[in-house]
């Protein structure tokens, strides 16, 4: 199964910060394998 969470929210006050969380799960066989990647990305407002 895939799932993919994207949260928005505000940092300081010129600025804010983007966060996507990406939770990728599979099962192999009697086995459940969680990788999880994470990739932040910080904009600032001129």
């Amino acid at each position: 199964m895939y799932y993919k969470v994207c949260v928005l929210y505000t940092s300081y006050a010129l600025g804010f910060e983007y966060s996507e969380v990406t939770l990728i799960s599979h099962q192999n066989k009697n086995t459940l394998s969680n990788t999880i990647i994470i990739k932040k990305v910080e904009l600032l407002v001129g």
